[in-house]
């Protein structure tokens, strides 16, 4: 989730400075990999952005479908919890 105003949109995908970029960074940095080689590896949904306003939530079909992929990144199911 980020600010609006900060990032209107994740920008070019293969754009130094972007927010995919820095999102592509991130996910890398956190996976222990380094070089542009495994830029690939990190891709985002067809649809990736949501503009959310505190007052119409609720009242909008794109709070539902944010609430449909919290529901999807946060299930129990498939999750591994340890490195055994």
């Amino acid at each position: 989730m980020f600010n609006r105003d900060a990032f209107w949109r994740l920008g070019e995908y293969q754009k130094k400075g972007s927010l995919a970029d820095l999102i592509t960074q991130a996910w890398l940095s956190a996976l222990k990999l380094k070089g542009d080689e495994y830029r690939a590896l990190v891709s985002f949904p067809e649809n990736p952005c949501y503009h959310l306003f505190r007052a119409k939530l609720g009242a909008t079909d794109d709070c539902q479908s944010v609430f449909q992929r919290i529901d999807y990144m946060a299930k129990h199911r498939t999750k591994q919890y340890s490195n055994k």
